[in-house]
């Protein structure tokens, strides 16, 4: 994975999931939602960086 790509990909993931959350009708005033979508991409996107590591070492 080159440098630009380790930069991008994790708001990549976010802007994946509010264009998801955006299809499936959600819209701003639907913070709740919002948020736990968020914290789920955003530990998913941990634990893809642990499992990136991991392979490293």
């Amino acid at each position: 994975m080159n440098n630009l790509m380790k930069r991008w990909w994790p708001l990549c993931l976010l802007i994946g999931g509010g264009v998801l959350l955006w299809l499936l009708g959600y819209g701003p005033q639907d913070r709740t939602v919002i948020i736990l979508v968020a914290l789920l991409i955003a530990g998913a996107g941990g634990y893809l960086v642990l499992v990136e590591r991991q392979k490293r070492k």
